[in-house]
């Protein structure tokens, strides 16, 4: 993915969230994954990462494992004037199997509106 999105002359950035009680269960649990840029984890579904990536900003259905495709848009377009940004959600894959289907089909990256 960091060289599909550097192709795209685009960011990337993989964020880890550990829904764990425990912030040291969630690292535990993370670090079978491989290497993420930032991690979120304690707290359970209660934590900053479940609530910002799952029930607010980008709600959706509270299931591990998940990966979800953000774009960081400038609010209101890039001539609006608004200096804040949020993430709209391009692609959410759901479970092993669904992350797998995926990745078979060549993680296909969805483009923005």
């Amino acid at each position: 993915m960091p060289q599909r999105a550097e192709d795209a002359n685009a960011g990337f950035s993989a964020v880890g969230v550990g829904v764990d009680w425990l912030p040291q269960d969630g690292w535990r649990h993370l670090a079978k994954y491989g290497a993420f840029d930032e991690v979120v984890v304690g707290r359970n579904w209660s934590g900053f990462g479940a609530r910002q990536f799952v029930k607010e900003e980008v709600a959706g259905v509270a299931a591990t494992p998940q990966i979800m495709l953000l774009e960081r848009r400038k609010r209101g377009g890039a001539e609006s004037g608004d200096d804040s940004w949020e993430n709209v959600l391009l692609a959410r894959k759901l479970g092993v199997t669904g992350i797998r289907n995926w990745l078979d089909r060549g993680a296909p990256v969805p483009i923005g509106p």
